[in-house]
């Protein structure tokens, strides 16, 4: 997995989704990350503050980056804009009968022996 800075991450995002359009999914990953300590009890030098890792996966290529709690807002309104922008081509999930045309048609193969007194 390669970590890019976030501008090349939506850059990124934004092919995966355009080459997924007609076929194919696209996995976006959000996870808090809290700085590292080394065994001296110093952080790394990249990892000072807190963030959020965020990773896009479509089965070929994988980026992520690290974003700082700071940038997050901004960060999560423009990933919202390209997400909006490419959720046109969604497939709506076909109805399925409801329980009680389920339990009709079970009725029928199966009727009740009526007893009379």
């Amino acid at each position: 997995m390669v970590l890019v800075e976030e501008y090349k991450l939506l850059a990124e995002l934004q092919r995966m989704f355009g080459r997924n359009k007609a076929k194919g999914s696209v996995w976006i990953t959000m996870k808090h990350c809290t700085p590292e300590l080394r065994k001296s009890g110093k952080s790394r030098p990249n990892r000072r503050e807190g963030g959020c890792l965020v990773r896009c996966n479509d089965g070929k290529k994988a980026f992520s980056a690290l974003i700082p709690l700071k940038d997050l807002p901004r960060f999560q309104s423009e990933l919202s804009l390209i997400m909006k922008a490419n959720m046109d081509s969604l497939r709506k999930k076909e109805k399925r009968p409801a329980a009680k045309a389920a339990a009709a048609s079970a009725s029928k193969k199966h009727p009740k022996k009526m007893v009379s007194e």
